[in-house]
């Protein structure tokens, strides 16, 4: 056994579900691996144990029976804005407490044991793997697809400080058992969306990427619409509605707040400046920051 381990992991971006069948409970998603914010966790022998994390991580953490070593947390993405943070959290977690134990588990048991991924595979996934897949809706499964997002691309993130989004469990359930009944609306749009994106990235396409993100992201829109007040959510209409008129379609991350979009390295400073300056037209508090691709996981390194 070592006597320190740390893990290093991205954030995750949801672009939308291509497909969503409530009769077999299959929700398969898409979404993008981001090196920024980036997670940084390190753990180490210690008598009883002493955690430095999140309420919510060290409950799963708990509850999932991880009860030894001293863990801290060094960076990670805000808390229900749409990054993904508590499954990469709790997975890196999780991964370096199981390596200071000798063992080495991979990704997708882990988030069996700690119970994530009920309703979408692809933060796990994303996790496990980098880049860009789709998922089946099932952790244990393999990717639909997996491919790797070209490294001169950018992603980026617009993250106002305005009403995070859902916590999961509860409410956020609820809500995704009733958007399932109408998985019927946008069901061809998403599934368009899914093909084009993942065409525009085997190919190096940026405008057939950024056309299949707006499809999918209408197609899923339209089954939350009735829960979030529109195709997006109606506290960040303005800020869509204004990027769209400067030539930028923005997506909506999850519940949100984070909006992004994807650019080349060469334009991406400039989307930036001009997001960043529509914040500041609307009075809206936030950051705008630039993010390259993310193509491997979760990285484990002993020390």
């Amino acid at each position: 056994m070592v006597s320190r381990i740390s893990v290093e992991g991205g954030s995750r971006l949801h672009a939308g579900f291509h497909i969503v069948d409530p009769q077999r409970r299959v929700w398969g998603g898409a979404g993008f691996y981001i090196d920024e914010p980036r997670v940084r966790v390190e753990a180490w022998d210690c008598g009883e144990p002493r955690w430095e994390v999140d309420e919510d991580v060290s409950r799963l953490l708990e509850r999932a029976g991880f009860m030894w070593g001293c863990l801290r947390v060094l960076s990670g993405p805000p808390r229900h804005v749409g990054l993904g943070s508590t499954t990469q959290l709790s997975l890196a977690a999780a991964l370096a407490l199981s390596a200071l134990k000798g063992l080495n588990p991979d990704i997708a048991s882990l988030a069996l044991k700690l119970g994530r991924g009920r309703f979408s595979a692809v933060g796990t996934l994303l996790a496990a793997h980098g880049g860009f897949v789709l998922d089946s809706g099932e952790v244990s499964a393999r990717p639909v697809a997996h491919l790797s997002i070209p490294g001169d691309w950018r992603f980026v993130v617009v993250l106002p400080r305005v009403e995070p989004g859902l916590e999961e469990g509860g409410m956020e359930d609820s809500i995704l058992e009733a958007a399932a009944l109408r998985a019927a609306k946008g069901g061809d749009l998403r599934v368009r969306g899914a093909l084009l994106l993942a065409i525009g990235i085997a190919r190096r396409d940026l405008d057939t990427a950024l056309e299949g993100l707006s499809s999918i992201q209408a197609g899923t829109g339209l089954m939350f619409q009735r829960f979030q007040g529109g195709v997006y959510r109606r506290d960040l209409l303005e800020i869509i509605d204004e990027a769209s008129r400067n030539g930028v379609k923005l997506a909506q991350s999850s519940w949100g707040p984070t909006l992004y979009t994807i650019s080349h390295e060469s334009t991406a400073p400039s989307d930036a400046r001009m997001l960043k300056a529509i914040l500041r037209s609307r009075g809206i508090e936030g950051e705008v920051l630039v993010a390259k691709p993310r193509n491997v996981g979760l990285k484990l390194e002993a020390g």
